[in-house]
């Protein structure tokens, strides 16, 4: 585990103690959907967050790989989109049964989803053969429908 994966476990740990803690501030029962909705967002947060600072490292330290395009998409990204597009569904649908958050519900379900985010942060979802693999810090990939070749 590298020291920034340490210090990204550390932040999941205390934004999950932390919403757990400010959870009066949030609805406390909600429909399905909207729970659905409010996760989903979380991740692509997340991930948005962890790019921003990847962005920045390799602006700041100039040793950013050569860009190469592929048909893949981070699977996180998918996951959350995914996920924010089910949570519209239930909503506009006006149906479906409603929960109770409290505060350890807040707080278990924002670590489970942000540690999901972790783990799958360096997952790709490539397009023919359809596979999913890993690729360590993939800001570096391009999406293309027909990539070019490496040489």
């Amino acid at each position: 585990m590298t020291r920034l994966e340490k210090i990204e476990s550390l932040l999941i740990s205390g934004c999950s103690i932390g919403i757990g803690v400010f959870a009066f501030l949030l609805p406390q029962e909600m429909k399905v959907g909207s729970f659905v909705l409010a996760l989903s967002v979380l991740l692509l947060v997340q991930s948005l967050i962890r790019d921003l600072y990847l962005l920045l490292r390799i602006k700041r330290d100039r040793s950013a790989a050569e860009a190469k395009s592929a048909r893949c998409i981070c699977l996180e990204s998918v996951t959350g989109v995914t996920g924010v597009f089910i949570g519209l569904m239930l909503v506009g649908g006006g149906s479906g049964p409603e929960i109770q958050t409290g505060a350890l519900v807040w707080s278990v379900a924002s670590f489970a989803v942000m540690t999901s985010g972790f783990l799958i942060k360096d997952m790709i979802l490539e397009m023919g053969p359809w596979r999913i693999r890993r690729e360590q810090d993939h800001l570096n990939l391009i999406f293309a429908w027909r990539p070019k070749p490496p040489f």
